[in-house]
């Protein structure tokens, strides 16, 4: 089954530039792997961020309960 997509002619002129001998089909499945890579590359990298956030706060909790039981 076939669809059209409606986009202007420039953005088309573009596209095909960095298309070039692939299929349609070929070029955008290729945009989408991409894409989704990246995305899962930064989904990955804000896990690290919170992981890294959490172990920073589990460390302050500790040095301020071993400082509260020293007192």
């Amino acid at each position: 089954m076939q669809s059209t997509i409606t986009i202007s002619k420039e953005l088309k002129k573009e596209l095909e530039r960095y298309k070039g001998n692939k299929t349609w089909e070929e070029f955008l499945k290729e945009i989408m792997e991409i894409l989704m890579e990246i995305k899962k590359e930064r989904a990955k990298e804000k896990v690290k961020k919170l992981y890294e956030l959490v172990e920073i706060e589990e460390v302050e909790k500790g040095f301020r309960l071993r400082n509260y039981e020293s007192d």
